[in-house]
């Protein structure tokens, strides 16, 4: 499931590009699609032959995945340790060449059972229409500084 639209102009996207297509979101709603899908294939397509997916979910201290081919070894890792790991309420900001993204993760540990909803955060970045880079954080503000899009007033 996912929230409708990204954030796009108003007052919480200042200094970032307003009133422009959203071919960045639209390329980050397709990978979103395909990896709630384990298609690996279908994300191969949308991202560079030498991009880059730093992730924080597969082990405690992270891991970094190169290359189109690398996405199938990222789900045999998830498996390990995940029985469901699913992407949930992604929000999508835009902001230039890279895309915020916000979620949910619904998951399970294959091993102890244990569930999880916890909040994350991944940027994808782009280049000539292509995904160069994915980095995931668990820690929301970090995406932001990242990704260059300003966080939202908390007070």
């Amino acid at each position: 499931m996912e929230r409708a639209g990204s954030r796009l102009g108003g007052a919480g996207a200042r200094g970032l590009r307003q009133g422009v297509s959203e071919p960045h979101v639209d390329l980050a709603r397709r990978f979103v699609t395909a990896y709630n899908a384990r298609d690996a294939d279908a994300m191969a397509e949308l991202c560079s032959d030498s991009y880059e997916f730093q992730s924080t979910f597969v082990a405690v201290e992270g891991r970094t995945y190169r290359g189109r081919d690398a996405m199938r070894g990222y789900f045999a890792d998830l498996a390990e340790g995940w029985e469901v790991f699913q992407l949930e309420n992604v929000e999508y900001l835009d902001a230039g060449d890279h895309v915020l993204c916000l979620f949910n993760v619904r998951a399970r540990g294959r091993s102890s059972g244990a569930e999880l909803d916890p909040e994350l955060t991944t940027v994808l970045s782009f280049s000539e229409g292509e995904i160069v880079r994915i980095q995931a954080f668990q820690d929301r503000a970090e995406g932001y500084v990242v990704s260059g899009f300003p966080q939202p007033d908390r007070g």
